[in-house]
């Protein structure tokens, strides 16, 4: 295999031989995450599923911390991948579709000598949480029923924040409901909005 730009600047931390190819292995079923995430760094987020439609298929979704992956590097892993000689499995690399995330409607209470740290430190929690690095309540790829954005936690968050001494929580909308919000199958939670000027914040 030429050695590309992307192949490079992404080198791998698995085993090759003295023509530079990846050394085939057979990791289990479970390994799927553990191989991605470690032998490439980009990968932040991970989330393995069969193919509902397709027999011995293993669908891998990955994405880098709340953003997704260059195309560059999905093709690098797919052939990382296809490096292996899995007795069955056909393994293909996916990248999720970008799911934005905003949060509005809600009015935060903070004292007021400790208004800009308060903004900061929401502003951290909520981000934390939302791009899937959150190790209290790690966020992964949706799969359309369980994984979601949870409005009782988010909630938590702001309220736990340095400053903050009270919250309208049941007017915090997750992209306009006041619910917890479902990530769609195969998309990535993605969150860029600043809370600073999203929510209102009233000084006491």
């Amino acid at each position: 295999m030429a050695k590309s730009r992307v192949a490079s600047r992404y080198s791998p931390a698995f085993s090759k031989d003295a023509a530079g190819n990846w050394i085939p292995g057979s990791p289990t079923i479970t390994a799927y995450e553990a191989l991605a995430r470690t032998a490439f760094d980009q990968v932040k987020i991970c989330f393995v599923k069969t193919d509902g439609t397709i027999n011995d298929k293993v669908n891998i979704y990955v994405a880098a911390q709340g953003a997704l992956l260059d195309p560059g590097v999905i093709a690098l892993i797919q052939a990382f991948f296809d490096a292996y000689q899995f007795i069955s499995d056909v393994v293909e690399v996916r990248s999720p579709t970008a799911q934005a995330i905003a949060l509005g409607a809600a009015t935060v209470s903070v004292t007021a000598a400790l208004e800009a740290t308060a903004k900061i430190d929401v502003q951290r929690r909520v981000t934390n949480y939302l791009t899937g690095v959150d190790p209290a309540n790690p966020l992964t790829i949706g799969d359309g029923s369980t994984v979601k954005v949870q409005h009782a936690y988010l909630v938590s968050l702001i309220r736990g924040a340095t400053g903050v001494v009270g919250l309208t929580d049941t007017t915090l909308t997750i992209n306009t409901f006041a619910a917890d919000y479902v990530i769609p199958a195969g998309y990535l939670a993605t969150f860029s909005q600043q809370l600073s000027s999203a929510l209102t914040w009233a000084p006491v």
